[in-house]
């Protein structure tokens, strides 16, 4: 009888420490995943840092082409102003 009792204890410190063995796997799988989102979220913030210097740079860019286009309408606006005020000053001043 004690035997029987002696063997039992036995095979739950067995599955004992089998399901141990499992859980510290999981435990360690679990840490190692933490590190990887971590990680991940360091570069994921890191993208996002270089992504908002990458709009701006964009942003620059997009609007020469508008500046380029206002400078030369106000050129053509300037030129069409003083064409007009030197042709008038000329027929007047004679």
């Amino acid at each position: 009888m004690e035997n029987e009792k002696l063997i039992r204890i036995e095979e739950n410190n067995k599955n004992s420490i089998k399901r141990l063995d499992n859980l510290e796997k999981k435990i360690q799988d679990i840490s190692n995943n933490t590190i990887s989102i971590k990680e991940v979220a360091m570069e994921l913030k890191q993208m996002r840092d270089e992504l908002s210097k990458l709009e701006y740079r964009v942003n620059g860019l997009e609007q020469k082409p508008k500046k380029r286009w206002d400078n030369m309408i106000n050129q053509i606006i300037s030129l069409i102003v003083a064409g007009i005020v030197g042709y008038f000053l000329s027929k007047f001043s004679m």
